[in-house]
């Protein structure tokens, strides 16, 4: 009976370690995931760059959220990628965020998205920096 107690208890000890094994990311796994959320990330940039003077004050503030959310993810995931300088992308993102705080309610639509341009601009090439230092495909 002790014996039967211990082989199983062994049986679910090397069943429980492969399961913990199988569940663990990768390095690769892990800046893969990074890579996609950066792309997730480029794309809601490029949607607020893109605004046109058709867009609304609406259109502005749904794109800076997405960018919001998408650079937390960024954070999420450059926590476990060792490589990964989220530093400076985060420091650009934070003065797009600012920017966009510090629009004036009377300014158009366009004097908003001119009067981001160059924090925009910033995100982008913090961005490319942060992507040279991955192998992002």
């Amino acid at each position: 009976m002790k014996l039967i107690k211990l082989s199983l208890t062994a049986l679910f000890l090397l069943l429980l370690a492969s399961c913990a094994n199988e569940s663990t990311p990768t390095a690769a796994e892990k800046q893969a995931a990074l890579c996609t959320d950066l792309a997730r990330f480029r794309t809601s940039v490029a949607a607020l760059r893109s605004l046109s003077p058709n867009s609304t004050v609406g259109d502005l503030k749904q794109a800076q959220d997405e960018v919001k959310a998408t650079f937390n993810q960024v954070k999420t995931s450059a926590a476990s990628v060792q490589e990964a300088r989220v530093v400076e992308l985060e420091q650009a993102q934070e003065e797009l965020d600012r920017a966009i705080q510090g629009i004036s309610n009377t300014a158009t639509l366009q004097q908003a998205t001119d009067s981001i341009a160059e924090e925009v601009a910033a995100v982008e090439a913090a961005q490319v920096q942060m992507e040279s230092g991955l192998t992002c495909q």
